[in-house]
């Protein structure tokens, strides 16, 4: 235990003996600084704290015990104190008589006379805490990273089975579902590819998920011969990683269907895929045709077709609500919260 019966009185640490007392029982370090940069006056909780009687800083620069890493900071901190700035909440390293370094959280302000008055709070435990904390998270996003990475790895796998099947098959119906199935998959796969290079994975950019996504279906179902052009408008959307697997899902759903069905006769046309802000903070994804046209009875509550189905319930999962428009074509509207 520090023994405090012995500290020397400090000269200027208070004209006052009320003020002194009050100086002295604070709990936190404080100080008073010369215009030259020199204690004048500390109270002992910097001996509770860094080990140091109040008479060994007395005339000691405030720069002697600083981290080096912190010298520039608050030498510069000084410099603006003297433009009238008030310091709240400064962070610095000062090195206790032990030699560890304790962090220090400044208030403090400069008197007319050029003085500084400061109280700093140790927060170092607050510190290693989060240092903790922040080299815990840096692993979890790792192992997530390396997560994603096998799990990525392991999709194309299975598309890559899936095509090896198709190779194998004859048969219409069942060369078309596997290839729908292998279309789902590299879906869920290009999400995760996405993932994989990104530094943060808090949020997902539709407008760069969804414009490689429609690429990629554009080029797997379309040929010059088809004459259908590709049109894109995305809003900057970002939203969370499951909501973006089901609007993926549904977006390929919706651009297949148009690419195998729209254009029956191969006299050309245009797709178009639009993702819009609109109110409530809701988002929109729109998919529209020039085609020739659904039933006018086709709809997300009487679908025929696992395509149709499918994007009824991915709807569903997301709370999203599903519009389909008949007028020149077909225009399919899929709203949710973004």
């Amino acid at each position: 235990m520090n023994d405090r019966t012995h500290t020397p009185r400090q000269p200027g640490a208070a004209s006052n003996e009320p003020l002194g007392r009050f100086f002295q029982l604070g709990p936190d370090l404080m100080c008073i600084v010369t215009q030259a940069g020199t204690f004048k006056a500390v109270n002992d909780a910097w001996l509770d704290i860094l080990g140091y009687r109040p008479d060994e800083l007395v005339g000691r620069s405030l720069l002697d015990y600083l981290h080096p890493d912190d010298h520039d900071a608050t030498v510069a901190l000084v410099r603006r104190m003297r433009d009238g700035e008030r310091v709240r909440l400064f962070r610095n390293r000062y090195r206790s008589r032990a030699g560890e370094y304790r962090w220090c959280e400044w208030n403090a302000v400069m008197s007319a006379n050029g003085e500084i008055f400061a109280a700093a709070r140790d927060i170092t435990d607050q510190e290693v805490v989060r240092d903790e904390l922040e080299a815990s998270v840096a692993h979890n996003r790792m192992l997530l990273r390396e997560v994603q990475h096998r799990v990525k790895n392991n999709l194309s796998i299975v598309a890559s089975m899936l095509a090896m099947d198709m190779s194998r098959l004859r048969d219409p119906d069942a060369l078309r579902a596997l290839g729908d199935a292998r279309e789902r998959v590299k879906t869920i796969a290009d999400l995760y590819t996405l993932l994989h290079r990104k530094p943060s994975n808090d949020t997902i950019d539709l407008r760069e998920y969804l414009s490689e996504l429609v690429a990629r279906v554009y080029r797997s179902m379309s040929s010059p011969a088809d004459h259908v052009a590709l049109q894109e408008s995305f809003d900057p959307v970002g939203v969370d990683f499951d909501t973006a697997v089901c609007v993926g899902l549904i977006t390929n759903e919706l651009v297949t269907n148009a690419f195998k069905h729209a254009f029956p006769g191969s006299g050309g046309g245009t797709v178009r895929v639009e993702v819009a802000r609109v109110a409530d903070g809701r988002v929109r994804l729109s998919v529209s045709d020039n085609g020739v046209g659904l039933p006018d009875h086709t709809g997300p509550d009487n679908a025929l077709s696992t395509g149709f189905q499918l994007v009824a319930a991915l709807a569903d999962q997301i709370g999203a609500s599903v519009d389909v428009e008949h007028a020149d074509g077909t225009r399919i509207s899929v709203e949710f919260s973004g």
